[in-house]
């Protein structure tokens, strides 16, 4: 049965690229100790809550601060999928989170967009994340460059992050820009069990 599953064809359409940072390629590039990166990057049993669990994304962010690191981590996801004979992928993230160094958020699309399409055996498209939390601005920013490359390896934005401290209603205009733009669009919702935030989705579209 394990031999027929990773032999089956598959597809996957909600891929995390900053929680796909395997624990070798975050030692080789962050040169930190295996056990530090371990308790910084993976999930124990006394995880209470969301918020909490986000905690585990700083430190794979904090490695993909430049073009290198953005093209090596985006590589290695593919050639990950490709072992797992994944034909298609959709993989998110938010481009607010790498430019923290300078690089702008066209340069962060387009050094991920480089590292997947170095692999030619695996298709990709990218959804950007708005983020809750973020500002205005920072999401603006986000919305604009899914629009500069729709279609051109980017298919949706998205938007993640706590919904507890950053309900929906706050990201509504987003979306209508978004329909403007005929940009599709996903949006995290429900993950700490707040129908609300659910009905919120649905209603947006």
């Amino acid at each position: 049965m394990i031999k027929e599953i990773k032999e089956m064809k598959k597809i996957e359409l909600h891929l995390h690229l900053d929680g796909s940072v395997s624990i070798d390629l975050a030692k080789k590039i962050s040169l930190l100790k295996e056990e530090d990166i371990k308790n910084r990057m993976i999930i124990n049993d006394e995880c209470q809550n969301l918020s909490e669990y986000l905690k585990k994304f700083e430190l794979p962010i904090n490695l993909m601060q430049t073009k290198e690191n953005l093209e090596t981590i985006a590589f290695s996801l593919v050639k990950q999928l490709e072992n797992d004979n994944v034909i298609y992928a959709e993989i998110r993230f938010a481009p607010s989170f790498h430019v923290k160094n300078g690089l702008s958020y066209e340069d962060v699309v387009s050094s991920v967009l480089k590292g997947l399409k170095k692999n030619k055996k695996v298709k990709t498209n990218l959804i950007l994340c708005l983020m809750r939390g973020n500002s205005f601005d920072e999401n603006l920013k986000t919305l604009e460059v899914a629009s500069t490359f729709l279609n051109r390896g980017v298919c949706a934005i998205d938007l993640a992050g706590d919904e507890v401290l950053y309900p929906l209603d706050l990201y509504y205009q987003f979306f209508q820009m978004a329909h403007d733009k005929n940009i599709p669009f996903t949006i995290h919702a429900g993950e700490v069990g707040l129908n609300s935030e659910i009905e919120k989705a649905l209603k947006v579209g």
